[in-house]
């Protein structure tokens, strides 16, 4: 076979279909770390997890997050 012969490949709209996301984590407005979640995980199911993260944990040294900015399929920032 040639190159002549080949078919032109054909557009599959299923093969752009993304099921997840990589957020990147702040703490204080500095990026720490990249954590990912499926696409259907619940804001409140994400920020459980973001904060058991043993690197979000040891920027936290023990200190309550006073805030979580959380913008979807953007970014999570901690407020210390």
């Amino acid at each position: 076979t040639t190159i002549m012969d080949a078919k032109y490949p054909v557009f599959n709209p299923e093969y752009l279909v993304e099921d997840s996301f990589s957020y990147p984590i702040s703490v204080n407005g500095k990026h720490r770390t990249n954590i990912g979640f499926p696409l259907s995980a619940t804001q409140t199911e994400i920020e459980q997890n973001v904060l058991q993260d043993e690197t979000i944990k040891k920027w936290l040294e023990g200190k309550q997050a006073k805030k979580i900015v959380f913008v979807k399929g953007k970014i999570i920032n901690i407020v210390v």
